[in-house]
């Protein structure tokens, strides 16, 4: 009985001691996965932190390198290695205008900036060969690559291209041929590719009474290119607020006909009429998607067709271009027939701006319309 006593005691205390050993390992288990969940809940902490503050300083237009650091002072590179100059909007008063970095190189659009850093040897790779120069060959006004792109703020190279500093925002890109760089005429709207100041003789100088043309010393009339913009948007918001008549219109077309008429159809209502408009000794009869013609005033002479039927050529919003063809070839160049431009733009009325003739027997006809909002 004694020993039979013993063996049961040393049984329980087997039994005793692995009940602890259990509860001892459940119990570091718990403490690890605890201490695991704090820790990705500190990263999280951490990262939720620094992207807040990231966010915020670029909300306050603070500097940021790579990392989401601030710079310090003196810690920007002055070659640009820290910006690639897409991001680098500047608003300078001149409304909401996108302008070149100055890390960026003159004449180079600021979101082809990244293609314009040195590699590791300082050299810069042109665009569209394998050939390498000196980065300090860039704007030396001297052509070294075969496709220009190493002169963007010269007149050096007859392709290049010359990006105006300040852009325009929603508009097409500002850019100038490299021979209008530097030839005393103000083409950028902030001046930018006159930056050698030169000026133009006064027996060369163009009246510029219509305001089209500006010579050196140039002015930044950017200010009012987005005077001019806020303007149009004001009209294209009160356009859009006139369109329901014209789609109201166009509802029981076929989807064949609305094609021919415009998004949705909404030029159909402009073809249910002929629009007249006197321009020095004629008068131009335009009935949209039909025809134009050309009479000389008071009746005298026979009409002429400047176009008839068409086809669109471009759809955008505020800038519609219909192309009408076959009109009359009397007197055209090589016997070819006259061709009409029919410019539909944004306007608070339907109505023609005016007729010109771009060159001889093509005419470009602008149009005012809400249905070109």
């Amino acid at each position: 009985m004694r020993v039979l006593g013993s063996g049961n005691c040393r049984q329980k205390k087997i039994q005793t001691l692995l009940l602890i050993a259990v509860i001892v390992v459940i119990y570091f288990l718990l403490q690890f996965f605890t201490l695991s969940k704090l820790g990705s809940v500190q990263g999280w902490k951490k990262h939720h932190f620094q992207s807040s503050n990231i966010q915020h300083m670029e909300e306050n237009g603070d500097d940021l390198d790579e990392t989401g650091d601030r710079y310090e002072d003196g810690d920007k590179s002055e070659t640009g290695d820290k910006h690639d100059g897409v991001d680098e909007l500047v608003a300078n008063g001149k409304g909401n205008v996108q302008e070149r970095p100055k890390s960026v190189p003159r004449g180079v659009h600021f979101s082809d900036a990244g293609s314009y850093k040195a590699d590791a040897r300082g050299l810069f790779k042109c665009l569209e060969s394998e050939l390498r120069i000196p980065m300090n060959q860039v704007n030396d006004d001297y052509c070294d690559c075969p496709d220009s792109s190493d002169e963007p703020g010269t007149s050096a190279c007859p392709h290049a291209r010359f990006f105006c500093t300040v852009q325009i925002p929603h508009r097409d890109v500002q850019f100038v041929y490299s021979s209008h760089v530097n030839d005393g005429i103000c083409d950028c709207c902030d001046g930018s590719d006159e930056w050698q100041d030169k000026r133009v003789p006064s027996n060369m100088k163009l009246d510029g009474k219509t305001g089209a043309v500006f010579h050196t010393p140039c002015i930044d009339r950017c200010g009012d290119v987005m005077k001019i913009l806020e303007d149009e948007q004001r009209i294209r918001r009160q356009g859009l607020l006139r369109q329901k008549r014209y789609l109201v219109a166009a509802r029981n077309l076929t989807l064949f006909q609305r094609q021919k008429y415009g998004p949705a159809g909404i030029f159909y209502l402009l073809s249910q009429q002929c629009y007249e408009h006197k321009a020095h000794e004629y008068v131009y009869t335009v009935c949209p998607f039909e025809s134009v013609r050309q009479q000389g005033t008071g009746g005298f002479g026979a009409k002429t067709m400047l176009g008839r039927h068409g086809e669109w050529t471009k759809q955008k919003s505020g800038d519609y271009v219909h192309s009408m063809r076959n009109g009359d070839a009397t007197l055209c160049p090589d016997g070819q027939p006259r061709q009409t431009q029919l410019r539909f733009l944004c306007g608070l009325e339907d109505g023609i701006i005016d007729v010109t003739e771009a060159s001889k027997c093509r005419y470009d006809v602008r149009f005012s319309s809400p249905a070109a909002c």
